[in-house]
């Protein structure tokens, strides 16, 4: 009966201890840790494991350097005293690894939003500090938080920031673009309101004034060749062009719809990477694939 009443105790005493957590415990009578010998009194972080409590503790050391990992489910537990949650360790880390706050107070419109983060991807790109450049990143991310901004709209203002221009990721002819990983954001993108973010109406509009009438005029061909049973996507979503794929098997290859620089549409086959692909576009050339599309494509009033 004393002994379920102690293990009792010392699970009372750690009801209110999180994963992450870090205490300092004391033990009576002390318990025995092999390699160290007894503990009275340890101080850590608390890991919880499989539904038992544990201590890494800082205060001892076996003899090969390592902190001994201390159950805590005992009855020999008396006392614990919580010297920092887990949240407030993690806020003091995350205050740590951002460093000095560029701008500290939230921006109240998205031109504020996307002043500051155009500033802080400078910012960024001149920065010769990488530590520093890793926090102003950190800083950076933060901000982009506030509107949900998808990672490779992010990656867009960074890397526009080292070019010092705007620019089509599909169509820019440099290196230092990655274009399957780089996405233009929209002016809507940078709304604090998460439903005005979503305007379809508007957000159509900004991108015809960004990339111009063959916007709208792509967005139109593929809901038409769709329609007609066309497999149909955007090669990526800043191309003003389209791939249908037509497939053999476990083989797949592509024909282009793209709009040529006197804004006419034409259609053309995308090369296979490989024997096996070019031996299937070959088939389909031979097959009529390439003229039916360009009738369709007439059809369809382009």
């Amino acid at each position: 009966m004393e002994m379920a009443t102690q293990d009792l105790a010392s699970k009372s005493l750690l009801d209110a201890v999180s994963d992450g957590d870090r205490i300092e415990v004391r033990f009576e009578p002390p318990i025995l840790e092999e390699g160290v010998g007894e503990i009275s009194h340890a101080r850590g972080p608390v890991r919880r494991i499989v539904g038992r409590t544990y201590l890494m503790d800082e205060l001892h050391r076996k003899s090969w350097s390592m902190s001994p990992c201390l159950e805590l489910d005992t009855p020999s537990l008396r006392e614990v005293t919580l010297l920092a949650s887990a949240d407030e360790i993690r806020s003091e880390r995350a205050r740590e690894a951002r460093g000095e706050i560029l701008f500290p107070d939230d921006p109240s419109t998205a031109q504020e939003l996307e002043e500051q983060l155009s500033d802080l991807a400078e910012i960024i790109h001149g920065c010769p500090d990488r530590r520093r450049a890793a926090s102003l990143k950190l800083q950076f991310d933060d901000k982009a938080d506030l509107v949900e901004l998808a990672q490779r709209k992010r990656n867009y203002l960074l890397c526009r920031a080292r070019l010092g221009e705007d620019f089509n990721p599909w169509t820019w002819p440099d290196d230092r673009v990655y274009r399957n990983e780089t996405v233009r954001p929209l002016p809507s993108d940078f709304l604090l309101d998460r439903k005005l973010r979503g305007d379809r109406a508007r957000r159509l509009e900004e991108a015809v004034r960004i990339f111009g009438e063959a916007e709208r005029e792509v967005r139109k061909i593929a809901s038409a060749l769709t329609a007609m049973g066309y497999e149909v996507r955007r090669p990526h979503p800043n191309a003003q062009e389209l791939r249908l794929r037509f497939r053999s098997n476990r083989v797949a290859v592509d024909l282009a719809v793209k709009c040529s620089a006197n804004g006419l549409w034409q259609v053309e086959a995308h090369p296979g990477q490989n024997k096996t692909q070019a031996r299937l576009l070959r088939r389909i050339l031979r097959e009529g694939a390439l003229e039916k599309l360009r009738h369709d494509l007439t059809q369809a009033g382009w």
